[in-house]
């Protein structure tokens, strides 16, 4: 039912963007109209492109300064948003029902702060895009000194982040090697049948025998 419910949504969203667009390629496709306003149609030279302004580049490099300087600012809850991002890159493509269920749990993670909201924790997933967009290093580095002294938390908290990786299937190699490196940062152990889906380790397991 929660399927057919989103197919219908998404009928009746294509439906309305198809007719939006035939209605604006019907009223400023008109070569009159085109002809009135000055274009030509015929002319072949690359379209004129607004300019930023420099208060736009100010403004963007306060907000890239602005997150530079937080990297080294969070907790339990931001070095897992920031292993599930940059493992996921790894990935690629979109999060389907079973990731975004899964990724909904990491909002309830415990640490010093109270659950997160929705928007609160959009918010974050996009802050920490960012970091690493911008400074992927850096910003991965910082995940030990964020993290609690407390190792059984640690633990919990990647099995979780395992969890969330793994609702979407089996990973690419790369992947795995992201996922080992964040084991690493959080200071936990983890071999190559431990961090495989359920169904690989089945595989690997029948290979042995």
């Amino acid at each position: 039912m929660s399927r057919q419910i989103v197919t219908t949504l998404d009928a009746c969203r294509d439906m309305t963007e198809a007719f939006s667009e035939r209605m604006f390629l019907a009223v400023y496709g008109s070569p009159m109209l085109q002809s009135a306003v000055g274009i030509d149609p015929a002319d072949t030279r690359p379209q004129r492109k607004a300019g930023k302004s420099a208060l736009h580049h100010e403004l963007l490099q306060t907000r890239i300064a602005e997150l530079k300087a937080r990297i080294p600012t969070g907790g339990l809850r931001e070095c897992l948003v920031r292993g599930l991002i940059y493992v996921g890159l790894a990935r690629g493509g979109g999060v389907d029902e079973r990731g975004f269920s899964a990724i909904r749990r990491l909002r309830g993670v415990q640490d010093d702060r109270p659950r997160s909201t929705l928007q609160e924790f959009k918010t974050l997933l996009r802050e920490q895009y960012f970091m690493l967009l911008i400074d992927e290093e850096a910003t991965l580095a910082a995940i030990p000194d964020l993290l609690p002294r407390d190792v059984q938390l640690r633990r919990k908290a990647f099995s979780a982040l395992r969890q969330v990786l793994s609702a979407r299937g089996e990973m690419i190699s790369e992947g795995e090697d992201r996922l080992q490196r964040i084991a690493r940062l959080f200071g936990v152990e983890i071999d190559d049948a431990a961090a495989a889906p359920p169904e690989r380790r089945v595989e690997k397991t029948r290979k042995a025998s």
